[in-house]
Parts: C-alpha cells; structure tokens; sequence
C-alpha cells in the first residue's frame, strides 16, 4: 500500500495518485484521499486537493492519448487496462517527482540518464552518447572519441575538478559528409536528491572541450511535470526540455526499447516500492 509523502505543495500529491493508480490499479476519491491525508498527516487539506485535482487535469491534456488515468469529477480512475510493468519509464519518473527518492547509490540516476539519452535519441533520430560511460573511459577520451566521430576539433584538455560540467547526455542529428556542423544538444539529467539545485550549461565552458561549428542546444531532463509558472523560468536556460509528459510521450512512441534496461527500471522501481 502506497503510503501518501510528506508534501510540501498540491503538485507532489496530484504525483502520487498518478502513482497509487497505475500501481494499485484503483481509483481514488477525493474523499478518500482526505480521509487518508487526515489519517496518516493529521491534516484536513481539501484546498490542496482540490488544487491537485486540477492539476492533474491539466496533465491529462498534456499526456493526451498516452494519458494512464481520468479525472471524472472528484474521482481519478485508470483509463485504460494496463499492467505498471509494461511502463516503468512512467513509473520511475513518478517515484522520484512523488516519494523523491533521496538514495545516490542505488543506480536510479544513471538509469535516468539512460531513460533520458533513449528519449532524447527518439526525439532526434540521431546518435546520442553518454558520458562516463563505459566507466573505463576517462572524460578526456570519451571527449576526444565524440569530436571525432562529430566532425569536430577537439579543444583544451578537461582539467581534473572539471568532470562534466552539468552534461549527462550529448546527442545529435547526424550528417554523412564527414563535416562539422550539425544539430547538437547537450542534457543535463536532473532525478536525484539535488536537482533542484543543479546549474545551467556552461556552453562557453563546454565549447573549450569541443569546438563546436555551431551553437548547441542546451537541455533538461526531468521526472517531473514542470508547472506552467515554471515552465517560462526553464525556458529562460534551457532549449530544450523534456519533462515527464514528453518522457512518456517519446517512450511510448519509440520504435524499439532496450529490454535490459528496461528489465533494470522495472527492478528498480520494484526496489522503492
């Protein structure tokens, strides 16, 4: 049994009845919902569910066809039969923006930025690449490995307290002719514990390492769904942003998925569950 987080706004609770739906398979009234908020936080808050009420109406629109649930008055139901396991991708990105998941040891980031390079490479059509891994590759190599198969001059060396300088992913759209120059994006990956507190790219730092041909594209992925208010405060810094509904979206009209990893999510999300 799903037990409701502490919360600290309306939008982590409207993340967990997303969440106890498509894991319970049930649906919830709003009068449940208070009776369990009252029991396990000793609170009465029906303005903050009826603000996540509202919200997750919102959602749906932005889910569309690939939304999971229904909001039909003050209660939300699954809209359609489905088994959790088949749709880890959304189950992952829901335990972190609903439970918040503070663990750093676990692997559920590096399985993030997994999720976040396939989506990203969906999205493109093109190549991506993560960096640190494989693990045996310092940045210097795996920097020097991606200017050359980009077309692109490798610049100064990384310095050891440079690490990645916020990237998690880069990806492009790909051109055969062997020249610089093409669509670039470079994704920083924000699940865990601190991403609240995480940094915009750097791209004049990150345009010493490679010497870009052209302008990147700076981006964000996270498990979350970005409220409208933050949404122009993203924007402000990042190209490009992949929240939850988009996340949901690219995976679920992907071509193909890597089994293994998600075999991982599903061990994962089973884990914090």
């Amino acid at each position: 049994m799903l037990r409701i987080p502490t919360y600290t706004s309306s939008a982590i609770i409207a993340d967990w009845i997303e969440l106890y739906v498509i894991v319970e398979g049930k649906s919830i009234s709003k009068s449940k919902l208070l009776s369990k908020i009252l029991a396990q936080h000793n609170a009465n808050d029906e303005a903050a569910v009826d603000s996540a009420l509202s919200e997750l109406e919102r959602r749906a629109r932005l889910y569309g066809a690939y939304s999971f649930y229904a909001v039909n008055g003050t209660v939300v139901s699954l809209s359609r039969t489905v088994k959790w396991r088949n749709h880890p991708e959304y189950v992952m990105c829901l335990i972190y923006s609903a439970l918040g998941v503070v663990k750093t040891n676990d692997g559920g980031t590096k399985l993030f930025e997994r999720l976040s390079a396939a989506a990203l490479q969906t999205y493109l059509g093109g190549v991506v690449r993560i960096l640190g891994h494989p693990a045996s590759m310092s940045l210097k190599q795996q920097l020097t490995s991606l200017a050359t198969e980009c077309f692109e001059e490798i610049g100064l060396p990384p310095r050891t307290y440079d690490k990645d300088r916020g990237v998690d992913v880069v990806g492009w759209k790909p051109l055969q002719d062997g020249r610089s120059s093409q669509v670039f994006v470079l994704l920083q990956c924000a699940a865990g514990k601190h991403a609240a507190t995480k940094k915009p790219i750097r791209q004049d730092h990150w345009s010493r390492f490679v010497l870009w041909g052209n302008r990147t594209i700076p981006g964000m992925s996270l498990p979350k769904t970005v409220s409208e208010g933050d949404w122009s405060k993203m924007t402000d810094e990042f190209d490009l942003i992949l929240d939850r509904p988009r996340l949901l979206w690219l995976t679920e009209t992907s071509n193909s998925h890597d089994i293994k990893l998600r075999q991982s999510i599903v061990r994962w999300c089973k884990e914090q569950l």
